[in-house]
């Protein structure tokens, strides 16, 4: 009787060992090859998506690899796409990146900047697109989305959250959803990247309505706006900057129109 439970017992640990095994197999599989935020590995080169990859991730390992080909460097957000770099090369005579990624914010550009500095490979002219509201300062934002480049971070900690974030459940299951997406749905690329400039196309900008913005004007703090000032003299000291107004399209009655915050 004795033995009978003592077979059951391992029979049924080994089971579970194998259980495990196997749902961490997949877990691995799944994350490294459907890879919803093109880390493992970075891609080059032109390609289209759906879903938006980690930008950071795909920008910084070109340029890890690439940066002494560029002497210029658009930063800022998302909007900086519609910056494309080609125009920058023909009116100033540079052969520039767009290093422009998903929700920048001016602490996250010193950083990048600096990164550059460090692996000598800081351009002589930086062009920075500004919007008002890029006048807020977050902690460097953590998601899946939007983590930086370990390389930018620097520290060994971070690495190590860097690879678990990526090949731990919260990834599986964004992959999982991607995955099903291409298998059902079958969706049409939104977006077109291209690795050799950084810049990005939005396929289906056209077709976006915006809602007109708000009458009440945006207010921000004077403390804000100098310590906004203190970060674009800190980024002025490493190369001659260059500041632009992010363009917002405007609706059918001419206004502005919002697309995180009234721009005026």
């Amino acid at each position: 009787m004795t033995k009978r439970k003592n077979s059951a017992s391992r029979n049924f640990l080994l089971l579970m060992i194998a259980v495990i095994i196997g749902f961490s197999l997949a877990l691995l599989a799944v994350n490294y090859f459907v890879e919803r935020y093109s880390v493992f590995p970075p891609r080059d080169g032109v390609f289209e998506e759906f879903l938006e990859p980690n930008t950071r991730v795909l920008k910084a390992e070109y340029l890890a690899a690439n940066c002494s080909k560029f002497d210029a460097m658009v930063v800022g957000s998302s909007r900086a796409a519609a910056y494309h770099t080609a125009d920058f090369n023909r009116i100033f005579g540079v052969h520039a990146y767009n290093f422009g990624v998903a929700t920048g914010s001016l602490p996250g550009i010193l950083e990048r900047l600096e990164w550059l500095v460090s692996v000598d490979c800081m351009p002589r002219r930086i062009f920075l697109p500004l919007s008002i509201d890029r006048l807020r300062f977050p902690n460097r934002p953590n998601d899946l989305l939007r983590k930086e480049h370990p390389a930018i971070v620097g520290t060994t900690a971070y690495q190590r959250e860097f690879l678990l974030s990526y090949l731990g459940t919260d990834a599986f299951f964004s992959n999982v959803r991607k995955l099903l997406e291409q298998l059902l749905k079958r969706p049409e690329p939104r977006l077109r990247y291209d690795m050799r400039s950084g810049d990005v196309d939005y396929l289906w900008d056209r077709d976006l309505e915006f809602p007109a913005c708000p009458e009440a004007p945006v207010h921000t703090d004077p403390v804000i706006i100098r310590e906004f000032v203190g970060y674009l003299e800190r980024i002025n000291t490493l190369a001659d900057c260059l500041l632009y107004t992010s363009p917002s399209p405007r609706d059918p009655r001419g206004d502005l129109v919002c697309r995180l915050l009234l721009e005026n």
